[in-house]
C-alpha cells in the first residue's frame, strides 16, 4: 500500500506543478534572458497621515501621483517605460477581522521590463514602485489594499524575477516556482482520492480476517486494519487544503512572492510532521484482542502481537465511556489489568465495536457478580 501511495501522489504532484507553472505570472516571474514583458498592475490604496488621517486622493494630488509615481528595477532586470493612472475612490478593507473604509485611490500601472541578456543563469531581480511628495502634503505613507504585491522593509514590491539562460534551466525554474502551488494541490487531491480507495481496501481486509464462527469464543477481534491510514490523509487533506486556499490568494492576485512560496511549502511540511506524528501515535495505540470465556488477552500496536493476558475474575473494571467535543461523540471500552493499567478499546479503531462492547462488559459482569446473601433463617 505505502508504494501504490507514494507512486499515485508523485503521479498528481507532477501532474499539478506543471499545470500551475503555466499560469501567466509564474512565467512572468521566471523568464529567459534577453525577454521583454509587458504588464498592467490594479491596486487601490491609501495615503495615510499622523494618527491614522487618510488624505482625499483630490485632482492636485491626482497629478502629482500620474507625474511622480515610478518603478524601479534592481537585479537582473531593467525598467524600460512606467505610465500610471490615479483615480479617486473609498476603499475598504479587513484587518484583524475588523473593516475599514477611508478615502484613497485605485492605481493603474502600465509598465514594460526587461530580463537582462547577460544575467547570470538564475540570478534575481525586483520591481518596486516609488511615491513622490505631494504639494500640501508634508508627509504619508503609502498603504496598498488590494491587487499583487509584497512589502519587504518600506519597499512595495510588485515583481519577482528568476532570469535562466537556457530552456532546460527555464523549464526547471518553471516547475519547481509550479511545485510551491501545487503541492498543497496535490496533498488535497490525492488525499480525498485515497480516503475513498481506503474505503475498499478496509472492506477488502476486514473479509479476510472475518472468522468462520462468528458467535463463538475464544474468538480474535481485528484492530481496523487502515486506521493510521485514514488519520494521516485527513491531516493531509487539512494542511493541503490551508496551502491551497493561500495559493489559490497568490493566483487570483497574479502575484505569488518568495516569501509566500516559502509559506506555503513551510504549511506543507508542518502538515506532513504532524500527520506523520498522529499516525504513528494511532499506529501504536490500536490494539488485537482475544477473548474467551475465561480470560482476555490484549497486544497493542501493528507487528508481532505481544499478549497480556488476565483472567476475567483478575481484572479490577470493565466500564463503557464517552466523551463528546463539538458535537462529535467517542465511546470506547476501559478494562483495568491486575497491574492498575488501563487498556481502552476505541470504537473508532475496532470494525466489531458494539461486539466487543458487549462480550466483555458481560462476562466481566458474569465473573464479578456478587453471591446474593444468605437467607436470614437458613
Amino acid at each position: 500500500m505505502l508504494r501504490r501511495y507514494f507512486i499515485s501522489l508523485l503521479i498528481v504532484t507532477v501532474i499539478m506543478s506543471a499545470i500551475a507553472s503555466m499560469f501567466s505570472f509564474v512565467t512572468r516571474s521566471q523568464v529567459r534572458g534577453g525577454t521583454t514583458v509587458e504588464e498592467m498592475w490594479t491596486n487601490d490604496f491609501t495615503l495615510r497621515g499622523i494618527g491614522r488621517q487618510y488624505y482625499r486622493v483630490d485632482s492636485d494630488i491626482i497629478e502629482d501621483l500620474e507625474k511622480g509615481v515610478s518603478f524601479a528595477s534592481s537585479g537582473a532586470i531593467r525598467m524600460l517605460s512606467t505610465k500610471v493612472e490615479v483615480s479617486s475612490k473609498q476603499v475598504t478593507w479587513t484587518s484583524n477581522k475588523t473593516k475599514y473604509t477611508a478615502p484613497g485611490g485605485t492605481l493603474v500601472s502600465h509598465v514594460r521590463w526587461e530580463a537582462l541578456a547577460d544575467a547570470a543563469d538564475g540570478a534575481a531581480g525586483t520591481i518596486h514602485v516609488e511615491f513622490p511628495k505631494i504639494r500640501g502634503v508634508p508627509g504619508y505613507d503609502v498603504e496598498f489594499h488590494s491587487g499583487s504585491y509584497q512589502k519587504e522593509g518600506d519597499e512595495w514590491i510588485f515583481r519577482e524575477v528568476t532570469v535562466h539562460q537556457g530552456a532546460i534551466s527555464l523549464a526547471l525554474g518553471r516547475l519547481v516556482f509550479g511545485l510551491c502551488l501545487g503541492l498543497p494541490v496535490a496533498f488535497l487531491v490525492h488525499s480525498g482520492w485515497w480516503l475513498f480507495c481506503l474505503r475498499r481496501e478496509k472492506r477488502s481486509l476486514l473479509a479476510a480476517l472475518a472468522p468462520t464462527g462468528s458467535e463463538t469464543l475464544p474468538r480474535t477481534f481485528h484492530p481496523d486494519p487502515v486506521a493510521e491510514w485514514n488519520v494521516w490523509c485527513i491531516m493531509m487533506l487539512i494542511f493541503g487544503g490551508i496551502g491551497t486556499l493561500i495559493s489559490g490568494i497568490g493566483i487570483s492576485g497574479g502575484f505569488v512572492s518568495s516569501v509566500i512560496a516559502w509559506v506555503i511549502l513551510i504549511i506543507v511540511g508542518f502538515g506532513v510532521l504532524i500527520g506523520l506524528l498522529v499516525a504513528w501515535l494511532v499506529r501504536r495505540s490500536v490494539v488485537l484482542l482475544r477473548i474467551d470465556a475465561d480470560s482476555l488477552s490484549v497486544a497493542q500496536g501493528r507487528g508481532e502481537p505481544k499478549w497480556i493476558t488476565a483472567s476475567w475474575g483478575d481484572l479490577k473494571g470493565a466500564v463503557c465511556k464517552s466523551r463528546t467535543y463539538k458535537g462529535n461523540r467517542t465511546e470506547w471500552v476501559e478494562v483495568i489489568f491486575p497491574d492498575g493499567k488501563k487498556r481502552k478499546f476505541y470504537e473508532n479503531y475496532l470494525p466489531e465495536y458494539s461486539v466487543v462492547r458487549a462480550v466483555v462488559l458481560a462476562l466481566y459482569e458474569r465473573h464479578h457478580r456478587h453471591p446474593a446473601a444468605p437467607d436470614a433463617g437458613s
